[in-house]
């Protein structure tokens, strides 16, 4: 095996070519799920946790390296409160724009059925509201049963600065990494609290309640944060990347042979020995203890192997993957609607139409929802950031003379 230099390894402040390439990835797999291409595709969204993960722990870190070039940093309330503000100025304006047009396109035909996702969806609890509502209650308009995952990943937004601002340098990784080994634990323990709330769900309701629920997918996001933070560690050995990758692979081949056993022993055949293992939602026998913690081990061993460049990875850095990765926010925000309308222009759901309608229709959800997140990332999503960051800076700069005149503000 061979390590080539990546971008991965600049410091905190450079974007990582090979991880814009992974979101592409991730990306492109919910769509060719969602065109019933790709019964597994939903481990995109779990690839999606995990880089986020990662990504935000790297920028923690590189503020901390600040400390030994004899910079101060600001308190842990201003570090808190300006992270928070970045991720919602990276999240909201997309988002609100995604639903300003669906209420364009559906509050009249749907009329206002879809309001009662409407506070879910504006508080970035639309995930909560799904586990504990019959799913006849959600979803009354297309193109927003998605948008749950935005949820999840806002909720870690302001769990995790907590843990790493909040807790002791020597305390702070070994909790996440307890979080992490515990995570099936945790996921049984929410599956009794979640069966005693809801009587008479039924095994796959109770398998979405984990699905979605933040604290049974928090483990993704805590393994991608251990590796921003043991990095260094994990990269003096070539050899570990590529280790951890094979180990993954192992897991995942031990996880399908054990449930294929299990689906052949009560009566399963042919394709059918391969539900439910990771095609759709993961449920039945305790898979849905053990599956989640085998993809983010997957998940993070691809991450691992990208960030060190290792050969065979250096395509995921090439301009136009990271030009996809760039605008996957948009994109995966996006293709829920651009698949609704072409379902509705054939008269059917793409995933149940003939298999060279679902191909030609995922070519061409996938193209125009590159296009679509392209025009909202240029002329929409960045002006606003870069008004903001022009506002924030001025802002700063007038404390500043402020604070050097000896005036108060």
């Amino acid at each position: 095996m061979k390590i080539r230099p990546s971008s991965a390894l600049t410091n905190g402040g450079e974007r990582l070519a090979g991880i814009d390439g992974l979101r592409a990835i991730a990306m492109t797999m919910v769509i060719a799920q969602h065109c019933g291409l790709l019964p597994f595709g939903w481990i995109g969204v779990w690839l999606f946790f995990v880089i986020s993960g990662y990504v935000i722990t790297r920028g923690f870190i590189a503020e901390e390296a600040l400390v030994h070039l004899g910079r101060a940093l600001p308190s842990a309330g201003r570090r808190y409160r300006a992270f928070v503000r970045r991720r919602l100025l990276r999240i909201v304006p997309a988002y609100a724009l995604y639903l300003g047009v669906c209420v364009l396109l559906f509050a009249i035909p749907y009329g206002m059925a879809g309001s009662i996702d409407s506070i879910g969806l504006i508080t970035f609890t639309y995930n909560w509201q799904m586990v504990f509502q019959p799913v006849a209650s959600t979803m009354h308009w297309p193109a927003i049963a998605h948008l749950w995952t935005l949820s999840v990943e806002q909720q870690f937004y302001v769990f995790f600065p907590l843990l790493f601002l909040g807790v002791p340098e020597r305390w702070r990784w070994k909790l996440a990494g307890a979080l992490v080994l515990l995570a099936p634990l945790t996921r049984w323990l929410w599956l009794l609290v979640v069966g005693a709330a809801m009587p008479d769900a039924d095994a796959g309701r109770l398998a979405f309640s984990v699905y979605a629920a933040t604290i049974c997918q928090i483990d993704a996001f805590l393994l991608g944060a251990l590796i921003a933070r043991f990095q260094p560690q994990l990269l003096r050995n070539p050899r570990v990347p590529m280790r951890w990758l094979w180990v993954a692979l192992a897991a995942i081949a031990v996880f399908a042979v054990i449930y294929m056993s299990l689906n052949y022993a009560r009566g399963d055949r042919g394709a059918d020995v391969l539900k439910n293992i990771f095609s759709g939602i993961v449920y039945g026998q305790q898979r849905e203890l053990f599956g989640y913690s085998v993809i983010n081990l997957f998940a993070a061993g691809v991450l691992l192997v990208t960030i060190a460049g290792v050969r065979g990875t250096a395509w995921l850095s090439k301009p136009w993957m990271t030009w996809i990765g760039r605008i996957s926010y948009g994109g995966y925000l996006f293709h829920a609607l651009v698949l609704w309308i072409l379902s509705e222009s054939i008269g059917e759901q793409l995933k149940y139409a003939p298999t060279a309608w679902r191909v030609a229709g995922f070519a061409a959800v996938f193209m125009t929802t590159v296009g679509l997140a392209s025009l909202s990332f240029s002329c929409f999503e960045q002006p606003i950031a870069r008004r903001f960051k022009a506002w924030a800076s001025g802002h700063a700069s007038a404390l500043r003379m402020l604070k050097s005149a000896k005036i108060e503000p």
